[in-house]
């Protein structure tokens, strides 16, 4: 049995952790959609992971490494640039889970703060786009512009339609129009988010810019009602 490195159990840690808040969710508020489906991707990340090394080609592999310092510094000024891309920019921003009014701040600090920046930076910049590297033979380059269409796509279908931002299929057309800001913000934060991973290959980074923005941009949904 091949031994596990430090790294990868580190990062399996997060999974850990993104499992018990999902499982958290499901149980507490079993009417809201987003609990099973970050605990579907909880366990999507762990399999793949746990399996990852049986890709055929050898590729640089990104974890969550010990500089902690370094990795809250540079994720917080990057955040800090996105946001200030989304001021100057009108429509211009990512789009985060759609949670019904009724459940607590506590838990939607939980969700969109931790929970989604942790899950998704394991699936996109880590699993997605080393697989396909190793799977097809792309580029950095191409693979991250690739795992980004997916990323935009994911957001679109999972927080859009599946958590109830938008109605049905059917407004499909409408849908992405009203979104379209959003959408191109997320392509594009996607593809500033696996460029971090692979020139700095240190995940914590990813984590911390993403859940710097998604912190904005629920600050500006609930005006504070965290403080009261």
């Amino acid at each position: 049995m091949k031994k596990v490195s430090k790294d990868k159990k580190r990062l399996l840690l997060f999974v850990y952790l993104g499992m018990l808040i999902s499982l958290w969710m499901f149980v507490a508020v079993p009417d809201v959609r987003a609990g099973l489906v970050f605990l579907v991707i909880s366990i999507v990340n762990y399999v793949l992971l746990v399996n990852g090394d049986r890709d055929g080609r050898r590729v640089t592999e990104v974890y969550i490494t010990k500089d902690y310092g370094n990795g809250i510094a540079y994720g917080l000024v990057f955040a800090l640039l996105f946001i200030i891309a989304t001021v100057a920019i009108p429509g211009f921003s990512i789009l985060i889970p759609t949670l019904p009014g009724s459940i607590s701040t506590i838990l939607n600090i939980a969700v969109i703060i931790i929970l989604a920046p942790i899950l998704e930076t394991i699936l996109f910049p880590k699993i997605l786009q080393e697989k396909l590297q190793a799977t097809t033979g792309m580029s950095k380059q191409k693979a991250n512009f690739w795992k980004s269409f997916v990323f935009v796509l994911f957001h679109f279908l999972s927080y859009g339609i599946l958590l109830g931002a938008l109605g049905t299929l059917t407004d499909l057309y409408g849908a992405v129009v009203a979104v379209s800001g959003s959408l191109i913000g997320a392509f594009a934060f996607s593809m500033l988010d696996g460029w971090i991973a692979y020139k700095f290959k240190n995940l914590l980074i990813n984590i911390i810019t993403h859940a710097g923005i998604n912190a904005y941009i629920l600050y500006k949904i609930i005006p504070f009602a965290i403080v009261s």
